[in-house]
């Protein structure tokens, strides 16, 4: 009887170690994901209206969207030239608060930077991207790609 017992024992003690190993190990690849930065950016064709209801010419836009835990700094937007490692940058977009496009994100915040879009640049200009100040990249669609 005693050695019953003793045995039980062992055995919820050892699934016991077990769960808690697993969990442990669980927690750790959770925290080490929600560690990291992730940032979407999709690239969209756009209109600007006016008050009155007018259409404006045909504009680009890059979204950038933060689904990081923590705030990111962002510092560029632009596309990839196709064919070679050179970029296009887009220097200064427009945004909906008129403020510099190069800021902190918060968490699940996101910006648009509208541009014109030069015809030099059809069939150039690859998948956006978007540059952090800690040096990270975000590729995302190409212009008029659907996502």
């Amino acid at each position: 009887m005693i050695a019953t017992w003793t045995f039980v024992k062992d055995f919820v003690t050892l699934l016991l170690a077990l769960a808690g190993t697993v969990l442990g190990i669980l927690n750790a690849v959770n925290a080490h994901k929600q560690k990291k930065v992730k940032l979407v950016a999709h690239a969209k064709y756009a209109y600007m209206v006016s008050h009155y209801g007018d259409v404006g010419p045909q504009m680009g836009c890059i979204e950038v969207t933060n689904l990081s835990q923590f705030p990111v700094f962002i510092s560029e937007i632009g596309f990839e030239i196709l064919g070679n490692s050179r970029r296009l940058a887009v220097t200064q977009p427009l945004t909906s608060d008129h403020q510099a496009f190069a800021r902190r994100l918060e968490s699940h915040q996101s910006l648009t930077g509208y541009f014109d879009v030069p015809e030099s640049s059809v069939g150039v200009a690859g998948r956006c991207y978007v540059r952090t100040e800690s040096g990270e990249w975000f590729f995302g669609n190409m212009l008029g790609e659907q996502t």
